[in-house]
């Protein structure tokens, strides 16, 4: 009977080792579901957050020109300009520091698409040679295939490229041809996705308004103070760019063409280490641009001298 009565309670499922075992067995895979949910959790959240991964914080899209903008070439000046395109590959100071802070070493090209006006059949390999020897991040370049304005063919390739997409946008340009109208017009049909229009300071010449405003810069580290604020740099990438601008050679600081500021930018509420950055890089271009004013007088005169002379 005793051995009947363990029979029984076996076979109907109430034997007590039995659940004890089943109820062990189930927290156990409780447990462990938990944990592989949390380390889930934390991969996603490291892929998310990791610089240069692509994830919900920074998936917008970096659209910048070239010459004048990034590479130091004197559009202007016909004679420099076709001189520079070929046998000069000089970038601007912190320039490339700034591209690879915004978008991470390890960002996919299609995240910095340059557009530039210069003729592709001519300058594709020269271009390419610039900015890869200036390690900028990985990037698509689109340069201009046949005969048409600069403003024309940016304002085309934007739209053919972005017209439809949900991106959001960081433009670089400069202010000696096309960027800015081109920019104010891609900005119209984009404002909400549109995080911020940054123009190259070259000429001084006036700008077309826009939506966000344009904002202007001498130096690329205008542009990562600005970026620091906007969150989208944090301290240590934009002290690099500092440094870079700071320690770079004059022609990359401030070529002879570029205009020298009528006022610094302003950015309140800086960290010290970035106030200390910005006031030395605003000394090093005070001196620089008090020792061109002599020559810049002399120029003027000779240039009145021989108006006169012409009369």
């Amino acid at each position: 009977m005793e051995s009947m009565g363990c029979y029984e309670r076996a076979s109907n499922g109430r034997n007590p080792m039995r659940g004890k075992l089943t109820k062990i067995l189930r927290y156990h895979i409780s447990i462990q579901t938990t944990r592989t949910i949390r380390i889930h959790a934390l991969l996603i959240l490291s892929l998310i957050f990791m610089p240069g991964v692509v994830g919900a914080v920074d998936s917008f899209i970096l659209v910048s020109d070239v010459d004048d903008t990034v590479k130091v070439t004197n559009v202007l000046d016909r004679d420099a300009a076709a001189r520079n395109a070929v046998a000069s590959e000089l970038v601007f100071a912190g320039m490339s520091e700034l591209y690879g802070g915004l978008l991470g070493k390890n960002s996919r090209a299609d995240r910095l698409e340059f557009v530039s006006g210069s003729p592709r059949a001519i300058l594709s390999h020269k271009v390419r040679e610039c900015l890869n020897g200036a390690h900028f991040p990985a990037y698509n370049l689109v340069l201009r295939g046949r005969i048409t304005s600069a403003y024309d063919f940016k304002k085309n390739e934007m739209e053919k490229l972005y017209g439809e997409s949900d991106n959001e946008f960081l433009l670089i340009g400069d202010d000696t041809e096309s960027d800015p109208k081109v920019y104010a017009h891609f900005s119209s049909q984009k404002s909400d996705k549109v995080l911020a229009i940054y123009i190259h300071r070259i000429t001084g010449r006036p700008l077309p308004p826009a939506k966000p405003s344009i904002v202007l810069f001498v130096t690329a580290y205008d542009i990562a103070m600005y970026e620091y604020k906007a969150g989208r740099l944090n301290e240590e990438q934009a002290a690099a760019v500092g440094e870079a601008v700071l320690t770079s050679e004059k022609t990359a600081f401030l070529p002879k063409f570029q205009k020298c500021p009528k006022e610094y930018t302003q950015v309140p509420d800086l960290p010290d280490s970035l106030k200390e950055l910005k006031l030395k890089i605003e000394e090093r271009m005070a001196s620089l641009c008090s020792s061109r004013r002599p020559t810049q007088a002399l120029h003027r005169t000779a240039r009145a001298l021989y108006a006169l002379a012409a009369r």
